[in-house]
C-alpha cells in the first residue's frame, strides 16, 4: 500500500470512527429526552393535583432564619392584624419585576396593623447579594421547603395576606396588578 492510500485508509477509518461516535451521542440524547419528558409530565400531573392557597384557607405560623441570623417567629394570633407575606427568588424575571410594586406598597404603608415580610426560596448568601441594592424596611426571611409545602408556594413571586387566625384573606400569583398594588 502506498503513503497515500495508507493516509486516506486512516482518514477513512478516523471519519467512520467520528461518525458512529456521533450516531451513539445522538441515541443517548434521544432516549434521555424521552425520560426527561416523561419525568417532566409526571411533575406537571403531580402538580396540578396539588391545590392551590386560597381565600379562606388557614394557615400556621411559622419559625425561619432572617438575614440577620436570627429566627423570626411569624404567627397570626394578634387580633385585628394583617400580614402580606411576598414569596421571591432572585433568579426570578417575573419577582424583579414584581419588586416595585412591594417596595410601594412597603413604602405607603397605609395600615398600622399590617407586617410585611418578604420570604426568599433561595439560600441566605444569594438572597442577601440580591436585597443588598433593594430599599427594603421590611423584614427578608428565608423559606425552608416544608414553608413553601404548607403555604402551597409553587410559583413565584406569589404575594399572600394573611389575617387574623391564620385565614388568607388575598393570594396572587405571578406579577401584581396595578390596581392590586393601589389597593394593598
Amino acid at each position: 500500500m502506498s503513503p497515500s492510500n495508507r493516509q486516506g485508509w486512516f482518514f477513512n477509518v478516523i471519519v467512520t470512527v467520528l461518525l458512529i461516535g456521533v450516531v451513539v451521542v445522538m441515541g443517548l440524547l434521544i432516549l434521555q429526552n424521552r425520560d426527561l419528558k416523561a419525568r417532566l409530565a409526571a411533575i406537571q400531573t403531580e402538580a396540578a393535583d396539588v391545590p392551590e392557597l386560597e381565600i379562606g384557607d388557614v394557615v400556621d405560623g411559622f419559625n425561619l432564619p432572617a438575614l440577620d441570623g436570627t429566627m423570626t417567629r411569624l404567627d397570626f394570633s394578634a387580633p385585628g392584624s394583617e400580614t402580606l407575606l411576598l414569596f421571591f427568588s432572585p433568579d426570578c424575571p417575573a419577582c424583579d419585576e414584581n419588586f416595585a410594586g412591594w417596595v410601594d406598597i412597603e413604602q405607603g404603608q397605609r395600615h398600622e396593623n399590617r407586617r410585611i415580610i418578604y420570604i426568599s426560596t433561595v439560600p441566605e448568601e444569594q438572597t442577601r447579594r440580591y436585597v443588598a441594592d433593594k430599599d427594603l424596611e421590611s423584614e427578608v426571611l428565608i423559606a425552608d421547603r416544608s414553608v413553601l409545602d404548607r403555604y402551597k408556594v409553587f410559583q413565584i413571586p406569589a404575594t399572600v395576606l394573611v389575617g387574623t387566625g391564620g385565614v388568607v384573606s388575598g393570594v396572587w400569583i405571578g406579577i401584581l396588578p396595578d390596581t392590586v398594588v393601589s389597593e394593598l
